[in-house]
């Protein structure tokens, strides 16, 4: 029986009792026990599958159903874990952890036997997977080709990945018509909508009460501050930062401001630090 792709799920037990596609992350568990920490901070960027992972967590945890629990878990285990030595604080660092990640999934995969890897998105250590998985002759199936980011090397890293992939999942007919105009046969180009998307339109969300409770937010309208920088021009990540901070500043007194923490592009911690000073001095929420 062919397994189904699970868009929108995001619960382990359905995922598992229904044989659709697992990317087995249960390898994280064992980590999580033998770490020796009180405290655990998950921080992922969008689409690499918290809530997932906590639904994991849950099952392999809860005793009430231990029995059932335990089968959900048969057979799966990470094959192996490959440090990449992850460090975004500049563009030099940001190579060396891309070299690393190509000779470290390069030596795995040329010493492992493979019916095709599936890669997401556009990161720039997936870059380094792809060339190594591509160079081997190891078919890729990309989800989210054929997208457009301005001003950030996502978008040539995108575009190189396609041009290695074999298989293209893509979320809309926009984007299947890009990756077909870059040169790929219209039969290997599927739209199968955006997963993230989907999973927006079925998660629960806060009833406003709620919301203001969760967050300790005074009753007053509220903007959400999600910033990505620009990464392909000289434009400092501080002046990006600068520029923000003050635009915000003329509206502060009129409207709360909650802040998202940017994804894990170069110069990161720069962001993350000013957001944390700016929302400690003006009683914002930094999530």
């Amino acid at each position: 029986m062919l397994k189904g792709i699970p868009i929108g799920r995001e619960d382990f037990r359905d995922i598992r009792e229904n044989n659709l596609y697992y990317i087995d992350k249960t390898k994280f568990i064992e980590d999580i026990l033998l770490d020796g920490t009180q405290v655990k901070l998950f921080c992922r960027p969008r689409r690499f599958g918290k809530t997932l992972n906590m639904s994991t967590l849950k099952y392999f945890f809860d005793i009430k159903d231990k029995e059932k629990n335990r089968k959900l878990f048969d057979g799966l285990n990470i094959d192996k874990l490959i440090n990449i030595q992850l460090d975004n604080s500049n563009n030099e660092k940001v190579i060396h952890s891309m070299a690393i990640c190509l000779d470290k999934f390069g030596k795995y995969l040329y010493n492992n036997e493979f019916d095709a890897i599936i890669l997401l998105g556009d990161r720039y250590e997936i870059l380094s997977v792809a060339i190594a998985a591509a160079i081997q002759n190891i078919p890729i199936i990309h989800l989210h080709g054929g997208e457009i980011t301005l001003g950030n090397y996502d978008e040539f890293i995108r575009h190189s990945i396609t041009k290695m992939s074999k298989l293209h999942l893509v979320s809309t007919a926009e984007y299947r018509k890009r990756v077909i105009q870059l040169g790929e046969n219209p039969n290997s180009v599927h739209n199968i909508g955006s997963l993230g998307a989907e999973n927006s339109l079925t998660l629960p969300l806060l009833s406003y009460e709620n919301l203001l409770d969760r967050f300790q937010l005074e009753n007053r309208e509220y903007f959400v501050v999600l910033f990505h920088p620009e990464t392909l021009t000289e434009n400092s990540i501080e002046n990006q930062m600068v520029n923000l901070l003050e635009a915000i500043d003329i509206y502060k007194k009129n409207y709360n401001f909650i802040f998202i923490g940017s994804n894990s592009d170069t110069g990161s911690n720069i962001i993350y630090n000013m957001l944390n000073d700016y929302t400690n001095k003006n009683n914002f929420k930094f999530i």
